[in-house]
C-alpha cells in the first residue's frame, strides 16, 4: 500500500499514516514500540478517538501519562468555527 499519495517525503509522516491505515501487526513489528511511541507523541492530536485509544493500549500509554503530556495543549481544543 502506498502511503505518500500526496508526494509526502517525511518518513515520520509516512509511519503515522501507516499507523492509521496499515496492519497494526506489520507496523509494530517493523518499527517497534519505542519508535512508534515517538511518532504517537508527535502526531497524537491527528488521531481520531478510536485510533488514539487503540495505540494508547498497544503502546502501553496510561491515561495519566497521556494527560500529563497533553495537558494545556490547545491542539484538540481548537476547532474551525462553522458560521
Amino acid at each position: 500500500m502506498k502511503f505518500n499519495w500526496d508526494g509526502e517525503k517525511n518518513p515520520r509522516v509516512i509511519v503515522f499514516r501507516r499507523m492509521l491505515y496499515d496492519s497494526p501487526e506489520k507496523v509494530l513489528k517493523e518499527y517497534g514500540k519505542e519508535k512508534l511511541r515517538g511518532i504517537f507523541w508527535e502526531f497524537w492530536f491527528q488521531f481520531d478517538r478510536r485510533n488514539l485509544n487503540f495505540w494508547k493500549l498497544v503502546l502501553e500509554i496510561s491515561d495519566e501519562e497521556f494527560r500529563e503530556k497533553t495537558e494545556g495543549s490547545s491542539r484538540k481544543a481548537v476547532k474551525i468555527r462553522d458560521y
